[in-house]
């Protein structure tokens, strides 16, 4: 499935059938949404973060309908609207946990067994742009460019308690991170995205400053996607609609410039031998291509 968030004046929430390209579901939100995620738990639900607000969806299939969750949003944020940027899910130990930044550099994290608030924290100056979660450790990008921070857990191990900077990756260009794509298991290798229009391939396996970043200038304008195509491949866009395909070796190769009103885009898992029979059918719309991109015009 697919998630497509739509901005003012219908700020719509539309969930896509990739095999088919047909809308499953629509609903639509209060205020305009900035980003979108998959809970990996669950295959039916998904949250979306934007202005002074935090939406849990589950799809029921049977109905053909969203349900939403609105979260509780803290007090305490200085902001008034805050404005939520990024967002992750993360399975920390015994609790599961969702993460939103905000444009004035704080975290919260709510629990999705009940959707709860869970925790505030302030973690950098600035714009949080990208969060992630990697092997136990919080990624986040922004006006402070990439930081790696780790969990501090209360005694009993359901809770994060505290966070602290573990540390700054080396060798990223002084420009703010606008996307990163860690994967759990990897062993904190991926790829960040940067206003200056470079894509970085980062290496922190070996903790700590000492770890490889290889820079590569891929793009003339923001990066602000970056998303995964497989094991061995993904895709970065940027701002203008450039679009470029990369290995994992650091080596870049496709380039293409989509329309100037593209917006946004994301990746399809690459295709099975059962479902590139199904995709050779032409009204399976979705399933033979490898990104779908969403344009300014809906």
């Amino acid at each position: 499935m697919l998630v497509s968030v739509g901005k003012e004046p219908e700020n719509a929430v539309v969930v896509w059938d990739v095999t088919t390209g047909k809308m499953l579901a629509v609903s639509q939100t209060e205020c305009p949404l900035s980003a979108v995620a998959w809970d990996p738990q669950a295959e039916v639900e998904f949250a979306t973060v934007g202005l002074s607000a935090v939406y849990f969806w589950m799809i029921d299939n049977e109905a053909g309908a969203l349900r939403v969750h609105v979260a509780s949003i803290p007090a305490e944020l200085p902001s008034s609207p805050p404005l939520f940027t990024c967002c992750c899910y993360e399975r920390a130990k015994n609790v599961s946990l969702f993460h939103a930044g905000t444009s004035d550099g704080h975290l919260v994290s709510w629990c999705t067994e009940d959707n709860e608030l869970s925790c505030l924290f302030s973690m950098a100056r600035g714009s949080l742009q990208a969060v992630a979660s990697c092997d136990g450790y919080l990624l986040v990008g922004g006006e402070a460019a990439l930081q790696v921070w780790q969990p501090i857990l209360a005694r009993n191990g359901n809770a994060v308690e505290d966070w602290k900077l573990a540390f700054t990756p080396a060798g990223l260009p002084s420009s703010p991170v606008c996307c990163l794509h860690f994967e759990e298991g990897q062993g904190l290798k991926g790829v960040v995205g940067t206003e200056n229009g470079c894509v970085c391939f980062v290496d922190a396996t070996v903790l700590g400053p000492s770890g490889t970043t290889a820079v590569v200038q891929g793009h003339q304008d923001v990066v602000a996607i970056i998303e995964n195509h497989g094991p061995s491949t993904f895709f970065s866009f940027d701002r203008t609609g450039g679009l470029c395909r990369w290995s994992s070796l650091n080596r870049r190769l496709q380039g293409m410039s989509l329309v100037s009103s593209s917006r946004c885009m994301a990746a399809l898992a690459p295709l099975t031998t059962d479902s590139a029979a199904t995709a050779s059918n032409p009204t399976f719309g979705l399933r033979s291509a490898d990104v779908v991109v969403g344009t300014d015009d809906g």
